[in-house]
């Protein structure tokens, strides 16, 4: 589990920095991206690891303002 938490905190810093090749490390050639956007509803999906690279930094390019990814803690306490 570690490892998986691990990989999820390097994936939301290299999104929040736009360090391509962090998130190059982390995504696979099948990945799959949907996001939700306020004003813009859902956007995608949007498949394979280059169109969710190309996706992520034109979203980036566009963005006003500074993002951040807040992971909380995880548990798998049971509960639906």
């Amino acid at each position: 589990m570690i490892a998986e938490l691990q990989q999820a905190v390097a994936y939301a810093h290299a999104l929040d920095e736009l360090h391509v090749p962090e998130l190059e490390a982390v995504l696979t050639e099948d990945t799959t991206w949907t996001s939700t956007m306020p004003g813009q509803g859902v956007l995608g999906p949007v498949a394979g690891r280059a169109p969710v690279l190309d996706f992520i930094c034109d979203g980036h390019t566009a963005q006003t303002g500074r993002v951040r990814h807040h992971l909380g803690p995880a548990a798998d306490c049971g509960l639906p």
